[in-house]
């Protein structure tokens, strides 16, 4: 793992606060509204709402989806890789337990840990307790990959590593099956609080004919991902809106990338990616037609005739 980087220092020591630099129409963004979330907290409750968003946001489930590549290295068809991201294990009781209900009854080859583990910051050692469960119990099937995402010190990342996850900050690494390889890349978190994403430092031992996946906390990189020749894209972030219209029209993204890229499967020109809903919540404990998700993604090697 890499040593923490000197910026990530200061604004950790300082913990300053959140800033944003949109064009005006995106000034507003709601990291910087803490009492965007008051009121919707409090519309939730006028409409008596709560109890349900609170049981919608405990149903946790395994989504399953495929991907396939003419250029996939035979040795990685079906390689199944399990996406958990968002854990915030500090807003919502029984997080840690129905994560591990489903990792117990699912096997996969690769495990990957999306950031935000906890919504606070703090040095909860019963936070850290959870995390170093929650990674025994994945460890016993795979290998543990993980980044950092905005809510996340680098306190986290010591406490992952020393669990036995690989943690990958603007760094890659190759994995290797029947003699093929790709190469695996994380960056740091690229969102407005930290912005320390580097594609060009994590990319630095891929070499030229790699097949290569990104694994960030948030979408925003996918335009330099695509550029420097990644073909999938795994991220979260998003929460896939948390709180939704029908039919999952996202009413907050908290992000700036397209709305096609806030939750599920997309693309953008040869990369394809997947926005996972993440599994925890916000301040606001609460999901409506956006239920939470851990997501295996099947690796396919297709032929072109």
């Amino acid at each position: 793992m890499r040593p923490i980087s000197e910026k990530r220092k200061l604004i950790e020591e300082q913990e300053r606060l959140h800033l944003v630099k949109r064009s005006f129409r995106r000034r507003f963004h709601t990291e910087n509204i803490p009492w965007l979330k008051r009121i919707m907290r409090f519309l939730i409750r006028l409409i008596f709402a709560q109890t349900l968003g609170e049981k919608n946001a405990e149903d946790l489930k395994l989504e399953k989806v495929e991907f396939s590549f003419p250029d996939l290295p035979a040795g990685f068809d079906n390689v199944r890789i399990l996406l958990i991201t968002d854990l915030h294990l500090d807003n919502m009781k029984g997080t840690q337990e129905r994560i591990m209900k489903i990792v117990k009854n699912v096997d996969f080859d690769y495990c990957i840990l999306g950031g935000d583990y906890s919504n606070r910051w703090q040095k909860d050692k019963s936070i850290h307790i959870s995390l170093r469960k929650i990674t025994k119990e994945l460890l016993k099937k795979s290998r543990v990959f993980g980044v950092l995402g905005n809510h996340d010190k680098y306190q986290i990342a010591e406490v992952l590593e020393q669990a036995g996850v690989e943690m990958l900050i603007n760094d890659g690494i190759f994995l290797e099956r029947n003699a093929d390889k790709i190469y695996l890349a994380g960056i740091d978190d690229c969102c407005e609080y930290y912005a320390l994403s580097d594609i060009e430092w994590a990319n630095e031992k891929a070499g030229d004919n790699s097949f290569k996946i990104m694994l960030s906390h948030a979408p925003n990189k996918y335009v330099e991902a695509e550029t420097a020749g990644y073909s999938l894209y795994l991220t979260g972030h998003t929460h896939g809106g948390q709180i939704c219209l029908p039919f999952g029209l996202a009413v907050i993204t908290g992000t700036t990338v397209p709305r096609s890229m806030v939750k599920g499967k997309w693309n953008y020109h040869a990369m394809q990616g997947y926005t996972s809903r993440g599994i925890g919540t916000t301040a606001i404990k609460a999901r409506y037609f956006c239920p939470p998700e851990i997501t295996m993604k099947t690796l396919r090697k297709n032929t072109i005739n």
